[in-house]
């Protein structure tokens, strides 16, 4: 039997792309914050099911901490969703995506899509980074909720799932592939490619 999900649970039903992946150890993205594990999803702005959901979810984040907005309306409460092209103009992985940030301090469940017998995706390791890095594609679990800070109040989601669905080109970093270097060359035998090697003559 499927457990029963709290309302402001939400699971991604279209892919959204990873940025700021730390999956393997918590990290703190400013001096002084608690340390936690966390990515950026960017989500296309064509996923109107992924949209959707994050509103449905937020909604009902609004709706159980009603009491802490007073009188402002759920439009106007700030959420951590934002416009890609509004706010990194500047930046190509941006461009046609929202985007938003989602952490916790306890370690989030990280799968593929391969399946054990019983039916269940197995288990990625997240500090494999041929495996999950910045730039991949897949789909999150995660729980929205109110906060009340003294600075100020919103809605923001804590990350509990992760799912890796396909590979993407990766961001923040240029990855050497072996295989594009070295296509074009034949495979000669050591002794004629130092023979031919200048250092050598």
């Amino acid at each position: 039997m499927t457990k029963e999900k709290q309302p402001t649970y939400v699971v991604t039903p279209e892919l959204v792309r990873f940025s700021y992946v730390h999956l393997d150890e918590p990290y703190a993205i400013g001096a002084g914050q608690e340390p936690k594990y966390s990515v950026m999803i960017l989500i296309p702005k064509t996923s109107k099911k992924t949209l959707a959901e994050i509103k449905r979810g937020q909604e009902e984040a609004y709706k159980a901490k009603k009491q802490i907005f007073g009188k402002t309306p759920f439009e106007a409460v700030n959420t951590t969703l934002r416009d890609g092209d509004l706010e990194h103009p500047d930046l190509e992985e941006y461009q046609g995506m929202y985007f938003m940030g989602v952490s916790n301090k306890y370690k989030p469940e990280v799968v593929g899509t391969l399946r054990d017998e019983a039916g269940n995706p197995k288990p990625l390791d997240p500090t494999d980074p041929e495996e999950i890095y910045s730039g991949m594609w897949g789909r999150v679990g995660m729980s929205f909720f109110a906060y009340d800070s003294t600075m100020k109040k919103g809605i923001s989601a804590s990350l509990a799932t992760v799912q890796k669905v396909r590979d993407g080109e990766r961001l923040g970093g240029f990855h050497a592939d072996a295989a594009a270097d070295f296509a074009e060359f034949e495979d000669d035998s050591a002794d004629d490619l130092l023979a031919n090697d200048p250092a050598m003559m």
